[in-house]
């Protein structure tokens, strides 16, 4: 069943701005929403998160199709969608908020699956506030393993760099650049949102 492609990067781009953004938005929204749950496919159950992370992933979903006209078209994206949250709330995978969500300061780096696919959709100028939202969440993600501990590069990035400040997270570990025109709208839309976050 391999799909010879003309454009690889299309294809990895869709890897990781879809279904990896939504993987990990489903962990950040789901633990906002039930902290206390430990599999993905539980906080899935809440009417509210599936509708965020929905929204989220056709956000970028729309981002990639302006990106790559060519290579990706809209509906077999929303049909790719519909496949990955299916999968997403397969119990029998036993995937926990945990693991999908922890490793922030990667996870949230602007070349990764969140901030990568919100700074693609303004530069094409497309709606990003589900996405924006995503990200928010995971700055309140704590969640722990089985036994109760939390990843240690997460302790990391809640006592180095979240204590000293939101905006200083957008540059240090997101590394945004405020000189760059797109980079420094989202580094804006995300501080003023952030202004007034919970």
């Amino acid at each position: 069943n391999l799909m010879p492609v003309d454009n690889i990067r299309a294809y990895v781009d869709r890897k990781l701005f879809i279904h990896n953004m939504g993987h990990a938005a489903s962990a950040y929204l789901g633990y906002l929403a039930r902290p206390e749950a430990t599999l993905l496919p539980d906080v899935l159950r809440s009417p509210g998160v599936l509708a965020e992370v929905r929204a989220a992933m056709n956000e970028s979903a729309d981002a990639l199709a302006a990106e790559y006209p060519l290579a990706l078209d809209r509906e077999d994206l929303d049909e790719h969608i519909e496949d990955l949250i299916r999968r997403f709330q397969n119990h029998a995978l036993g995937d926990t908020v945990y693991r999908v969500g922890r490793d922030l300061k990667r996870k949230l780096h602007k070349e990764d699956r969140l901030l990568g696919a919100v700074i693609l959709a303004a530069r094409h100028g497309l709606p990003r506030t589900a996405m924006e939202t995503a990200f928010l969440s995971a700055l309140e993600f704590r969640a722990t393993d089985e036994e109760g501990r939390p990843f240690a590069g997460d302790e990391d990035f809640v006592e180095n760099h979240l204590s000293k400040g939101l905006a200083g997270v957008l540059t240090d570990v997101c590394e945004l650049d405020p000189r760059e025109p797109v980079e420094s709208t989202v580094y804006r839309e995300l501080t003023e949102r952030i202004s007034g976050y919970r």
